[in-house]
């Protein structure tokens, strides 16, 4: 058997577990005259609960001269536990494309592969959706404010603020072709037999 077949798991695995630490999911905000603020969530930071990081231009959301407050009370994703169960997808497969057996690998990485795959989704949707119901309530809270002009921050316009990132994207399409590059060499392997 050649080695290149032998590699295509484990070398998709590999890839799409550090495809985790880019950015997955964001919140940004611009404001003409004053500037943006992005506040970007990896995978790990959905996995582990950690900070996001947060990218102002100008002085949006600050007097003139006060330092920014990165993280101070950043929106929670609330997708922990299902990143977590993504991580432990893609390390199930990349445990498989080890077994000794080639129909167990093939079998155990295209199943790893679509569940992850799906988990992801799933995990990027309740991302967003959790965002999304965040910023809603506290533009609520702020518009309740005495004092402040009251705005009310609406689905659509909290919608076009959240969306996926780099991260997500290129972790589903490296597990979508470790998918089909499995799906390939059982086809193979069953029209060789």
């Amino acid at each position: 058997m050649s080695l290149l077949p032998r590699l295509v798991s484990p070398a998709g695995f590999v890839l799409a577990l550090l495809l985790f630490l880019f950015p997955f999911v964001a919140v940004s905000c611009e404001a003409p005259g004053l500037g943006s603020i992005e506040v970007s969530y990896t995978g790990a930071d959905l996995a582990t609960g950690g900070d996001p990081s947060v990218e102002t231009v100008g002085d949006f959301g600050r007097e003139a001269g006060d330092p920014v407050q990165d993280n101070e009370n950043p929106p929670d994703p609330g997708a922990r536990l299902l990143a977590i169960l993504t991580l432990l997808l893609i390390f199930t497969g990349l445990a498989v494309s080890f077994l000794p057996t080639a129909r167990l690998r093939l079998v155990g990485a295209v199943s790893a592969a679509a569940l992850a795959g799906v988990m992801l989704v799933v995990t990027e949707s309740v991302a967003q959706s959790n965002l999304e119901s965040s910023l809603i309530e506290t533009a609520r809270q702020e518009a309740s404010a005495p004092g402040e002009e009251p705005f009310t921050l609406t689905k659509s316009i909290a919608d076009d603020m959240v969306e996926p990132r780099v991260g997500f994207w290129l972790t589903l399409i490296v597990l979508a072709l470790v998918l089909l590059a499995n799906l390939a060499l059982a086809i193979r392997a069953r029209t060789r037999q």
